[in-house]
Order: structure tokens, then sequence, then C-alpha cells
């Protein structure tokens, strides 16, 4: 609860709004004291830059789409390697 969640959440707005990590963990900290320490604090900060990057190429590739809505080709793009897969229960065993 108190570090994956916040972690997750600061990516999503580094990616898509330039936050650097720093602030993104003094926002996490003032909203719940506690969050994102030691690993995932470096983590973070490991990960701004990339973050930053790709939110600028999803930016690009994307133009006209609402910050933090994934266009439907975009999804589309997501879920195509998935069409065709099942899941089945395995055959029992005599």
């Amino acid at each position: 609860g108190l570090g994956r969640t916040g972690t997750l959440i600061s990516l999503y707005l580094m990616k898509h709004y330039q936050i650097t990590a720093c602030e993104m963990i003094a926002w996490i900290r003032l909203c719940r004291p506690g969050s994102v320490i030691g690993p995932q604090q470096l983590f973070l900060i490991d990960l701004e830059k990339r973050m930053w990057r790709e939110g600028d190429a999803f930016r690009q590739k994307y133009p006209n789409a609402p910050i933090g809505r994934i266009p439907d080709d975009a999804a589309a793009e997501l879920t195509s390697p998935l069409q065709g897969l099942s899941v089945s229960a395995l055959p029992s065993s005599p």
C-alpha cells in the first residue's frame, strides 16, 4: 500500500506531466507519510529521464490525445498480440 501504489502513481505523473522524481517523492510523502522509501525512491530517480522520454514519444505519436487517456489505436497496438490467445482448463489426468 505505501510503496508500490505511490511508485506507480509517481511514474504515471512523471511520464505524462514531466514532474521530477524528487517532486513526486515529496508530494507522495505529504499525502501519505512513510511512502516511497529506500529502493523505491532510487527506482523513481533512476527512471525519471526515461519517463520523460517515453512521455515525449507518446505525445509525438498521439498529439491530440488527452493527457492520461490511451487513444483507441494505441490500445489496439497493445492488445493485438493477445488476440487468439485463450485460457482453458487442462485436461484431467486418468
